[in-house]
């Protein structure tokens, strides 16, 4: 009789031990699966960027070309050379038409 009891006790304590872990377990697998979703966001916004930033370059040498109140404006691409003529490649830009040349540049 007091073997089964001690089987019990035994039982009983491995039974909290693993849903102890188990709930560590499952507490650590959300906080990953929330850092790779906060990761997958900031991947995909970052995707853009080396679009925009070639945008804002292209936009600041060409501010003058930039009427208040546009909403896009095409503007010569420099770093995009065409290979036979040399002339660069036109960029269509769209702009907020509630912002300067500057601030539209610093978007």
């Amino acid at each position: 009789v007091a073997e089964m009891v001690s089987r019990y006790y035994l039982v009983a304590e491995l039974q909290e031990l693993r849903a102890g872990m188990k709930q560590r377990v499952e507490k650590a697998i959300s906080v990953q699966r929330s850092k790779i979703q906060d990761f997958q966001k900031r991947l995909e916004e970052s995707d853009g960027a080396d679009e925009w930033r070639q945008k804002g370059e292209v936009l600041s040498m060409s501010m003058h070309a930039i009427k208040q109140g546009a909403t896009e404006v095409t503007v010569p691409d420099w770093s995009n050379l065409d290979e036979e003529t040399q002339e660069p490649a036109q960029l269509k830009v769209s702009l907020d038409p509630s912002k300067s040349a500057q601030e539209n540049v610093e978007l």
